[in-house]
């Protein structure tokens, strides 16, 4: 059976030394002209070369084969068999499937497929490699043994690879230029045949760094007699080269066929790829590929992970469609488009998105659009990251802002009337007025105190501390039983209860047990103060006897109220109370008392446990 001596690159279908031997590799049907019809194909059937042979036994030209299925030649009944014979060569089975092709004339040919599979480092197939032998009888094969030589030398001398053919003895049968030009040997290859191959590897391996085993691996393939496909070999010159070997039956005897390809730019591309690729996986943004009709190609797991995604091919696969699956609004979308179309890159675009779980998250991007294609479509790409927090703060500050100037107008305008009265002697209790403009101007003041502690929590970072929550709560009790003697306030706390929470978290505190004490109808309020630690937990609980904490002020501690002017009326220790809780990682529940009154609790984590 003769031997598929093309490895790496295009097919080679023999080799012819200047002496012309007629050894093209064969068995009890020699293939016509010595000069064997090969071609190769993508690992999706796809034409990507062919040789004079091919065209010649076909009739067919090189223009309009290449880039075509090579099923296209083969008649219907045919495809099958076919698809089963290049499925067979790509998992390394040795295949010899006769069938038909078909003539440029339409007339048929009866041929055998054979091929080889080549692979890449990464074991994955690059090209299929094959040949087919007419098993039609050659009217007159002898008389263009000369003319198809020369057309196999120009093959041969045409490949961008390196090429070595030896005899069972180990002597140079033919080797082309580009062999010559890898191993910087200044002679003419006629010059070569002959020549010693195992002198020649020994010369040779001091330009590869480790030349004992550049000598041992040509000796190891050639002792194991078995195809060996894209062998690493590292240079001195820092080049790096890959070779492949197969053995092949001469008419003379055995023979070895070498293949010696430069692969440093490719692995120099592969290397970058793999680097890029490692950058874009650990990016703390999300990177994209996508197209102008909505199609996601590439992501990282970052953006997975911002829209609430186990993995990339989870996220891949729900979003086939962007503006119907990834935009709440989808007329952002068609405003990105435009200014994308418009300039060609957008800059710090914001819009809502839709995540996994139902929810919503406010993203920024920036992106580019390429002039490369894909489907038609023009790509995309850029990057994204979570802007949700930001807005949430800017929304916050803006309400809060809102709350101050409510609460300051209303605060002023006591201040002025009481003064107006003062100044005209109008006023019942002059006693009474300045008792009433002194009282306002405390709680400006403490208004401005909570609106710069806000301020900072809502700006600045989060400043997370140990703090024993039980010493805290014995300290704030016993500073508003000082401001309030007329309130009784019963603790109930561990010795120690030790929690991870924000600077300045006493003053929740503070703001519940004071809320609870100034809002009771009774005279002389009675509030309970709780801590208790459990498991991973810390939870610190307000309870009144009061009329309860209204809708309104259940809301702004929950989160769940937007900005109103009732929302004013709730005051901003409710809402700095809500800060302080976000800040060091807690939650709020709300619940009624009983019989009357409510019951506020934080829950914050234990010193060590903080909860993202």
């Amino acid at each position: 059976m003769w031997a598929n001596i093309f490895i790496g690159k295009p097919p080679l279908c023999g080799v012819v030394s200047d002496r012309q031997p007629d050894w093209i590799v064969v068995d009890d049907d020699p293939p016509v002209g010595g000069v064997v019809p090969a071609l190769s194909l993508t690992p999706d059937g796809t034409v990507q070369f062919v040789n004079d042979a091919w065209l010649t036994l076909t009739g067919h030209d090189r223009a309009t084969v290449l880039g075509e299925q090579l099923r296209a030649f083969v008649p219907d009944e045919q495809a099958g068999r076919l698809e089963t014979a290049l499925q067979e060569i790509s998992a390394d089975q040795s295949v010899a499937c006769d069938l038909r092709i078909e003539h440029a004339d339409r007339l048929p040919i009866h041929v055998r497929l054979s091929g080889q599979a080549e692979r890449d480092t990464d074991g994955d197939v690059r090209r299929i490699h094959c040949q087919m032998t007419s098993r039609t009888e050659p009217r007159d094969s002898r008389g263009t043994i000369v003319e198809q030589n020369a057309l196999l030398r120009t093959l041969l001398d045409g490949l961008p690879i390196g090429i070595l053919a030896e005899t069972a003895d180990r002597t140079v049968l033919a080797v082309n230029d580009e062999l010559l030009s890898l191993f910087d040997i200044p002679r003419d290859r006629r010059d070569m045949i002959g020549a010693d191959c195992a002198r020649l590897a020994a010369e040779a391996s001091d330009e590869f760094a480790d030349p004992p085993a550049f000598v041992a691996g040509i000796e190891a393939r050639i002792d194991e007699g078995e195809p060996v496909i894209g062998e690493r070999l590292e240079r001195t010159d820092e080049r790096v080269f890959e070779r492949s070997y197969l053995p092949i039956e001469l008419p003379t005897g055995s023979g070895h066929l070498w293949l010696y390809d430069d692969v440093t730019e490719e692995q120099a591309r592969k290397a970058d790829l793999k680097t890029y690729e490692r950058l874009v996986d650990v990016a703390p943004v999300g990177v994209f590929r996508t197209t102008t009709d909505g199609r996601v190609l590439t992501t990282n797991q970052r953006m997975a992970d911002i829209l609430g995604y186990d993995g990339v091919p989870e996220l891949l696969e729900s979003h086939q469609a962007l503006e119907r699956d990834l935009y709440v609004d989808s007329r952002r979308r068609q405003t990105f488009l435009e200014r994308l179309q418009t300039a060609g890159i957008v800059e710090d675009f914001e819009y809502e998105a839709r995540t996994k779980d139902g929810g919503r998250r406010w993203l920024s991007m920036n992106a580019r659009l390429l002039d490369e294609r894909d489907d038609g479509a023009r790509v995309i790409t850029g990057f994204t990251w979570d802007v949700t927090d930001r807005k949430r703060h800017e929304r916050q500050l803006m309400v809060l802002g809102r709350i101050l100037r409510h609460n300051l107008r209303n605060a002023l305008t006591v201040i002025e009337g009481q003064a107006d009265l003062l100044a005209t002697g109008s006023a019942d209790s002059p006693e009474d007025a300045m008792e009433m403009i002194s009282s306002h101007a405390d709680t400006l003041l403490e208004l401005a105190d909570k609106e710069r502690a806000i301020v900072r929590l809502l700006r600045g970072p989060r400043e997370l501390g140990t703090r024993d929550l039980s010493a805290m709560a014995a300290t704030v009790r016993d500073d508003l039983r000082a401001e309030h003697p007329e309130a009784t306030i019963d603790l109930t706390a561990p010795e120690s209860a030790r929690a991870t929470v924000c600077l300045g978290f006493e003053a929740a505190i503070r703001e519940l047990l004071e809320n609870a004490i100034v809002h009771s109808a009774e005279d002389d309020p009675c509030v309970s103060l709780t801590v208790r630690s459990e498991g991973d937990v810390v939870d610190i609980e307000v309870a009144d006897t009061g009329p309860g904490l209204p809708d309104i002020e259940r809301g702004v501690l929950r989160g769940e109220v937007d900005e109103t002017p009732l929302y004013h009326s709730a005051g901003i220790g409710l809402f700095l109370v809500r800060q302080l809780t976000q800040a060091s990682n807690g939650r709020i529940r709300i619940h009624d008392n009983e019989p009357r009154g409510s019951v506020v609790q934080i829950r914050v984590p234990v010193a060590g446990e903080v909860e993202e």
